[in-house]
């Protein structure tokens, strides 16, 4: 009896079974959803933009001179306008030398044109004497030699060789006070009270000019045919593109507007690129009504150049590039198709297209792991798109 019971459950749990399996309903079938990969788009709108390049460069004062003396002698006086970092107006005296040496060579040159001219005088007199004295012996025309002429040519050349000799004598007094070329600053002083200077030798000192400041920006040459510039061969540049400034100064950021005037005439042989000249006006803010910081020679300053309008272009963000030639569109149908595009120019935030996109087109702005041509997506309008409105004409890529 103890072998018999298993034995019944066993039977009862397998006919239990055999109803389960015989009477269940068969299973319900479902269309699985497809998973669609989320792309965000953006709809390209033509608009009017300005194209900006960007560089960077150091800034250079637009004259500066090495200050030598035109006369030797002891310096006797510096003053305070020829300290380094002092300004000064042209004419200004910055640096007296010992005048009494050329005092002397004055007072000499005085005395010889003196004699000169005495000797023209009695010359002439005696000329004159001669004449009458010929006419007297009533012996024809006298000749030059009788009239003392080559003797008065002689006499007055000797009269102009003093005079020009007293104005040399004269600068050279003048000269022993050194001044200010032009309306500009010192950068250095190298000679001092007392100390000894050769004409034409010795280097009194460094200094500048103060009308405007230069940045020398380098381009390349694809850049600047951004730029509204003459064609090649034409005369310097002139008033030319906006060039807006910057630098940072702890937490501030200074700006200054200034304009490019001129190219190199060729490209840097290091770098291959071409060298574009920015003019500031008034670097120093020292005009009444300025309102720009002071700049210094040297400073290093970053640069937006203000290039050329391009009618009915689209600017997209850089995230819209496939690769470097090529942009995602969505068709009707919401499947990504591949345009290719001609990029006219590309910062680090975004491009400005000019061909290739019609406008309304959906462009693809978000990335995409794997792609198949006309693969269907979910699309979403990107709602942070950049401001494209705000980054029309008269407003530069950032």
């Amino acid at each position: 009896m103890k072998y018999l019971w298993p034995v019944l459950v066993l039977i009862v749990a397998l006919c239990l079974f055999a109803l389960l399996v015989f009477f269940r309903s068969p299973p319900e079938m479902t269309e699985p959803e497809p998973h669609l990969p989320t792309v965000e788009f953006i709809r390209a709108e033509p608009k009017t933009v300005r194209l900006t390049v960007r560089s960077q460069g150091a800034v250079a004062p637009r004259t500066e001179t090495d200050l030598t003396p035109e006369v030797s002698g002891r310096v006797l006086r510096v003053v305070d306008a020829f300290e380094n970092g002092s300004f000064f107006e042209a004419g200004d005296l910055l640096l007296e030398i010992d005048p009494l040496p050329l005092e002397s060579a004055v007072a000499e040159a005085r005395a010889a044109l003196a004699t000169a001219r005495l000797a023209l005088a009695q010359e002439i007199a005696q000329g004159e004497q001669a004449v009458e004295d010929w006419a007297e012996l009533g012996q024809g025309t006298p000749g030059p030699l009788v009239q003392r002429v080559p003797q008065q040519e002689k006499a007055r050349a000797d009269v102009e060789a003093a005079e020009t000799r007293l104005r040399v004598a004269e600068r050279n007094l003048e000269n022993t006070r050194v001044r200010a070329p032009y309306v500009g600053r010192t950068r250095e002083r190298r000679v001092d009270v007392g100390q000894v200077v050769m004409a034409n030798t010795t280097v009194l000192g460094r200094v500048y000019a103060i009308d405007f400041a230069e940045v020398r920006l380098p381009l390349s040459l694809r850049e600047a045919d951004l730029l509204d510039l003459p064609a090649p061969g034409s005369r310097a540049i002139g008033n030319g593109p906006v060039v807006r400034l910057s630098a940072r100064s702890g937490d501030a950021v200074n700006e200054w507007t200034g304009h490019i005037v001129r190219a190199e005439a060729a490209l840097d042989p290091r770098t291959r690129l071409l060298n574009l000249i920015a003019r500031i006006d008034d670097p120093f803010a020292r005009a009444d009504g300025s309102t720009h910081a002071p700049l210094t020679p040297g400073r290093f300053l970053e640069a937006e150049i203000e290039g050329v309008a391009l009618e009915d272009a689209f600017r997209l963000p850089r995230s819209a590039l496939a690769d470097s030639r090529t942009v995602r569109v969505l068709d009707q149908d919401d499947r990504l198709v591949t345009r290719e595009v001609t990029i006219r120019h590309t910062t680090p935030a975004d491009i400005v297209v000019t061909e290739g996109i019609q406008p309304g087109d959906r462009v693809a702005v978000s990335s995409i792991e794997f792609f198949v041509e006309n693969m269907p997506v979910r699309a979403v309008k990107q709602t942070d798109a950049p401001n494209a409105e705000a980054r029309t004409q008269g407003e530069p890529a950032r």
